[in-house]
């Protein structure tokens, strides 16, 4: 696998198998951005303190499914 060092990058970071929270984590140079578009919460990440932690859910790129 090849990737550069500006790569933006997301993981599934909890256990697998059934449970009630999903951890996902994403970093990299436009993670901001992205997390704006798929992440639906009280506020855009964009916005929130570093290394806090924040309940949502995760959408479709640009739309409410």
């Amino acid at each position: 696998m090849n990737y550069e060092l500006d790569d933006t990058i997301a993981a599934i970071a909890t256990a697998p198998g059934d449970g009630g929270l999903c951890v996902v984590r994403i970093s990299g140079k436009t993670s901001l951005e992205v997390a704006d578009r798929i992440f639906r919460g009280k506020d855009r990440p964009s916005r929130c303190k570093t290394h806090t932690i924040h309940y949502g859910r995760v959408v479709e790129p640009d739309t409410e499914a």
